[in-house]
């Protein structure tokens, strides 16, 4: 169970990390990144409200139920990551990333986070 700040400073290293690769042609690695951003992000909001999950299944359902205006754009990188790590979807930079960094953005200013 992490603070608001260890979520935080976990998501913005997840940001990093993205941006490290997002150039080099790993565009389901590149959605993998934002969707742990996304995590940490979702993470920070319920620590606030004194929740901890411990699993993905916990998160999905206290983002669904806590913090519902960003549930769609949470799903939304859930599954692409859940394609990108264990399907075979194509995943596009130039379609499907902009998309995910959109729904990011959601989460980051649910959290009050600024874009890194």
């Amino acid at each position: 169970m992490g603070s608001e700040q260890q979520h935080r400073e976990k998501a913005e290293s997840n940001a990093r990390f993205y941006q490290a690769i997002e150039s080099l042609g790993f565009p389901d690695w590149s959605a993998t990144a934002i969707f742990y951003q996304a995590v940490h992000l979702a993470e920070l909001v319920l620590a606030r409200r004194g929740v901890h999950t411990r699993s993905h299944q916990e998160r999905r359902r206290a983002v669904r139920t806590m913090i519902p205006r960003v549930w769609n754009d949470y799903l939304l990188l859930d599954n692409y990551s859940r394609w990108a790590r264990y399907g075979f979807k194509q995943i596009k930079s130039d379609r499907d990333i902009p998309r995910l960094l959109a729904a990011l953005q959601v989460i980051r200013r649910e959290a009050g986070v600024a874009s890194s």
